[in-house]
């Protein structure tokens, strides 16, 4: 039982971390995405509309990349607590 208490907010601090440290590397890399985005999106040699699309699609993925980690990273923790207590016989 000792172990449950232990490995629930270990879980939670590597959470944290993961959130803040993909936050920052978010941070990071938005600079040069926003300026690559800014020089190429309404370049007047790209007057192809399926190259525009790609511009405002990629933005698009872009700001709902971090959202889609952090959900991946609530299931992975979910189901760490869940392995920890069915090993130990503590459903």
């Amino acid at each position: 039982m000792m172990l449950i208490k232990k490995a629930q907010p270990f879980l939670f601090v590597i959470f944290i971390l993961s959130i803040l440290i993909i936050g920052l590397a978010y941070v990071i890399l938005s600079k040069p995405v926003t300026v690559a985005h800014n020089k190429y999106f309404n370049d007047s040699d790209l007057d192809d509309q399926e190259y525009q699309n790609f511009y405002i699609r990629s933005e698009t993925i872009w700001n709902w990349t971090p959202l889609v980690i952090a959900m991946g990273l609530i299931i992975w923790m979910v189901i760490k607590i869940q392995q920890r207590n069915e090993m130990l016989g503590a459903v």
